[in-house]
């Protein structure tokens, strides 16, 4: 398994894995498919954007899940994971949180927006000190010295 920063070569597995109907559903922004043309314009300008982190999981040459960390202003990140559908590695989830928090600085604020009956992401971002501040949203702000020691 390799935790690593997406590049274009990952366009289409990414593509494939938000455009499939279960992982659309979870979306808060936008449920509908996306076309390929459209999405790789998309990808490029969030490659291409040094304040934001695009993260994959590779397992045998297949990514397995992304994470995004969109900037929103000085030390504060939206959150956007999805999982390769075809892929249970829940145990995975704790290792890329792990992976963002090393990655992140001291006192980075994570945001979650998490949709009302979605309770398994609700109760996985809570086991990572995610705080619910009000409907859909939950926060996490990072002290390292606290998590990593």
């Amino acid at each position: 398994m390799i935790i690593r920063k997406a590049n274009l070569k990952d366009a289409e597995w990414i593509f494939n894995i938000r455009n499939n109907e279960s992982i659309r559903k979870l979306s808060i922004k936008d449920q509908n498919e996306i076309p390929l043309e459209k999405h790789i314009l998309w990808f490029n300008k969030k490659l291409e954007n040094k304040k934001d982190l695009f993260l994959v999981i590779e397992e045998n040459n297949n990514i397995e899940w992304y994470c995004r960390l969109d900037y929103l202003e000085e030390k504060k990140y939206l959150i956007s994971i999805a999982i390769n559908p075809n892929t249970l590695w829940k145990w995975l989830w704790s290792k890329l949180l792990n992976e963002i928090i090393k990655i992140l600085n001291t006192w980075d604020m994570i945001i979650a927006e998490i949709l009302e009956w979605n309770s398994i992401s609700q109760n996985f971002f809570k086991k990572f000190w995610f705080v619910e501040k009000q409907k859909w949203i939950y926060e996490l702000i990072i002290n390292h010295a606290e998590i990593l020691n």
